[in-house]
């Protein structure tokens, strides 16, 4: 079986590791943790699940430390995983043998990532893909201080292939209070405020700080930031459906759901093959009863090849395998189809588990039964 390295930097998170070090130190070949300063148990609890653990001095950039996490790694593939990721042992296991089916000229590999309560397994909450494993001795490493990146010996942000056979289950952000997140955001911020300083054209720079300021909801600053990558810059196609969605929520939020709609509508017919418009769309005509357009558009993203990441880009996997499923099912359900709304109600629960959802499907199977 393919060799994996996990790699982590922390600081102070001794409590955490005592959460996700047991499954990870089980499965891997390899842990290495890089500490940058911690002042609680952190370095002696990391130890004492077999970790080799580097101590590094923390200069303000995460690619740094990075970088000193995967320096020394051996196995033949690396793990870049933080503290509050946690992973089920059968998902670690499946991921390991996973690898062994993986064409040598990849390098990268997607898995989905939800975001949830610390110590909680929930996948009905927010969630996205993300580049988290690449292959050893093939000169990759991290670049950027902040939202650090995955790049090639080339200087090009690393592609990857997506598999939805393993979750990540990530416990930093969710439950946390209002006032440490806007403590969280405003260090981002001032971060990337500070560091496009001195990359005044850097696109992914302006982009991070877009995204950012959407989550102030500060969207005029957004929107400032994304027409500046827009008029400067040549837009990445790997930032393409991030860049778009971003746009588009700042439309909905500043002026309201007629002009959300019109956008999509727009988007739609310059790009049928942006999913996450096409199901947003789909999903507003069947809200006004338009039930056969919004079949067609459905329908169309399932045509649609799933694209692959680039390292730090998320990647909306809901909207190829959730999103058009789950409407179509609703389609069903409401012309009393039962059959094909538990077919299509089945293949979206296939993605994503929904109590609701798996609800639903159970009173169609009883209501076919008696028939």
């Amino acid at each position: 079986m393919t060799s994996l390295s996990a790699c982590m930097i922390v600081k102070n998170e001794s409590e955490m590791l005592k959460l996700t070090l047991p499954v990870i130190s089980n499965v891997v070949d390899e842990l290495i943790v890089v500490d940058t300063g911690s002042s609680d148990d952190t370095i002696s609890i990391a130890g004492s699940f077999g970790a080799i653990v580097k101590e590094f001095a923390w200069i303000n950039d995460f690619a740094a430390a990075r970088n000193e996490s995967i320096m020394d790694a051996s196995s033949e593939w690396i793990l870049w995983i933080d503290a509050d990721e946690y992973i089920k042992e059968e998902d670690l296991f499946a991921l390991k043998k996973h690898l062994d089916s993986i064409p040598e000229e990849e390098s990268g590999l997607m898995i989905p990532i939800y975001q949830c309560k610390k110590g909680e397994l929930d996948e009905q909450g927010d969630h996205y893909s993300r580049v988290k494993l690449f292959r050893n001795n093939r000169g990759l490493r991290f670049d950027r201080p902040i939202n650090e990146q995955v790049i090639t010996p080339d200087g090009i942000f690393l592609q990857g292939s997506c598999w939805v056979g393993a979750r990540i289950y990530h416990w930093g952000d969710v439950g946390i209070t209002e006032e440490r997140f806007a403590a969280k955001r405003q260090r981002n911020i001032s971060m990337l405020e500070e560091v496009k300083k001195n990359n005044p054209d850097d696109f992914l720079y302006m982009f991070l700080l877009a995204r950012n300021y959407y989550l102030a909801k500060d969207y005029s600053k957004v929107l400032e930031y994304l027409d500046e990558i827009q008029n400067k810059l040549n837009l990445p196609e790997y930032l393409y459906c991030e860049f778009y969605q971003l746009k588009l929520n700042c439309i909905k939020e500043i002026n309201g759901e007629e002009a959300f709609f019109n956008s999509l509508v727009e988007m739609a017919t310059k790009d049928p093959s942006f999913a996450w418009v096409i199901w947003n769309l789909a999903h507003m005509l069947l809200k006004r009863g338009r039930i056969d357009e919004a079949e067609q558009y459905a329908n169309s993203i399932l045509e649609l090849q799933v694209p692959a990441a680039a390292a730090g880009v998320d990647v909306d996997l809901e909207s190829y395998l959730y999103k058009p499923y789950y409407i179509l099912g609703v389609i069903y359900d409401c012309r009393q189809n039962s059959s094909q709304a538990m077919y299509y109600y089945k293949k979206a629960l296939e993605f994503q588990y929904e109590a609701l959802l798996a609800n639903r499907v159970a009173e169609l199977t009883s209501k076919e039964a008696k028939l």
